[in-house]
């Protein structure tokens, strides 16, 4: 216990002292009174350490969540950039995506399949309007920044205002064109249809969730 909690502390201290900070932060040493490991530190202190980080620094921020059987509090201390806690939302969601093998935005496969397809369009001069739809995190929507048309639900609308970070726009038409790629035989077609998941899975998964939810419409209205 001794050392995952001096490997803890120190990790954090680490982390805020290579931050710029606004106030003087102390040491585990210096807060406590002694160094890591020559004594048992008890639970309150480790808790009053931190949130002594939270108070000291704005790359600092005691979250509290419970408390244990023994009413003994319990939190995060999350240290990073001021750019970074403008959107702990996003870096959460896109963290659940990560842990049910979805990837981070950018290896997601509905943002790839747009960029794809966005690219396709624009280099070879096909007059269209590329859409991207149904994002499931604000990660989602801003990894194709810059696509012609996103349609985008009120709760990401609400998460992306109050993100003041700077979005930078990741797809853009240079203007250069080149000849259309070689026409596919049927064959070909059917199985680039058929390596692609997007086409393969998430597509007909997509058109059995709009179909399942106008059914639920056509019963509300019908009811």
């Amino acid at each position: 216990m001794r050392f995952s909690l001096s490997t803890a502390l120190w990790l954090v201290v680490t982390a805020l002292f290579s931050l710029p900070i606004h106030a003087q932060i102390e040491t585990p040493a210096e807060f406590l009174g002694y160094e890591l490991g020559d004594r048992f530190t008890r639970h309150h202190k480790v808790v009053d350490y931190a949130r002594s980080l939270a108070d000291g620094s704005d790359r600092a921020v005691w979250m509290p969540y419970g408390t244990t059987s023994e009413f003994r509090d319990l939190g995060l201390l999350i240290v990073t950039s001021a750019a970074n806690h403008a959107r702990l939302e996003s870096l959460r969601l896109a963290n659940l995506a990560r842990a049910e093998g979805q990837g981070l935005p950018a290896d997601d496969p509905g943002v790839q399949s747009v960029t794809r397809i966005y690219n396709h369009f624009k280099a070879h001069g096909y007059n269209t309007v590329v859409m991207g739809a149904s994002f499931r995190n604000t990660g989602q929507v801003e990894a194709p920044a810059g696509c012609d048309r996103l349609t985008i639900s009120p709760d990401l609308l609400q998460q992306l205002e109050a993100n003041e970070n700077d979005l930078p726009q990741r797809l853009s038409d240079s203007g250069d064109r080149s000849p259309p790629p070689a026409a596919l035989s049927q064959s070909d077609f059917l199985f680039a249809n058929n390596q692609d998941s997007m086409v393969s899975e998430k597509l007909s998964d997509g058109i059995r969730r709009f179909v399942a939810d106008q059914e639920k419409l056509e019963a509300l209205l019908g009811g």
